[in-house]
């Protein structure tokens, strides 16, 4: 087949001088064969996909279809290039995995932000409704200043599930910055004092 050699870049007079299975990918010998011995036995249908080796080394996937002539015993195939089609289907795939990891990190980042937002809103709601009560001007201040910690945790709570559509975009800049790694400590100690619902539990930030 004239269009067979153009493909694999052999001669019609080597490829007559060879076995079918000397240009057939390694791994793919003892499937090949299985087929071939198949419908040499069975009343059956070829249908099969391997990984044939051209002249110069290149790998190419064929697609073959053909039945066997039960009067002379012989088998015909019709083999089809479907390298092309195959990556095609090999990267639409790994798109949709992409796509469905994608997915699977935005659902991720929304359910751990939802949980998120309550610890800032529980801080400011709880010490907003016992300022009221608070005659010491020291520890008032100091319930102020945690109010507005959580307010800004909140704010940047919010900023980042507002982020979600530039990183999906892949349009998220990183921006490093240096941090004062006490303060960070103290407002998560600040921030998570009121989910310690037992007396038996302290939370406290000592390491300097």
């Amino acid at each position: 087949n004239p269009r067979f050699e153009n493909v694999m870049g052999y001669s019609k007079e080597e490829l007559l001088s060879m076995s079918f299975l000397d240009i057939v990918y390694e791994d793919d010998k003892s499937n090949t064969l299985l087929e071939l011995e198949k419908i040499s036995t069975e009343e059956t249908t070829l249908n099969f996909q391997n990984r044939l080796i051209k002249k110069e080394g290149i790998t190419v996937i064929f697609n073959w279809l053909g039945n066997k002539d039960t009067e002379t015993e012989e088998i015909y195939a019709f083999g089809r290039d479907v390298t092309e089609k195959v990556k095609i289907l090999e990267e639409l795939n790994d798109a949709k995995q992409i796509a469905e990891k994608s997915v699977r990190v935005k659902d991720e980042f929304l359910s751990n932000m939802s949980h998120e937002i309550r610890t800032p809103l529980n801080a400011i709601v709880g010490f907003s409704n016992m300022l009221p009560d608070i005659e010491d001007r020291k520890e008032m201040r100091e319930y102020a200043d945690i109010i507005e910690t959580n307010t800004d945790l909140l704010l940047q709570l919010i900023n980042d599930i507002l982020d979600m559509s530039k990183i999906e975009a892949g349009t998220f800049d990183f921006c490093p910055s240096l941090i004062d790694v006490n303060q960070t400590m103290e407002e998560i100690e600040q921030s998570m004092r009121l989910r310690s619902k037992k007396e038996t539990v302290t939370l406290t930030f000592t390491e300097r």
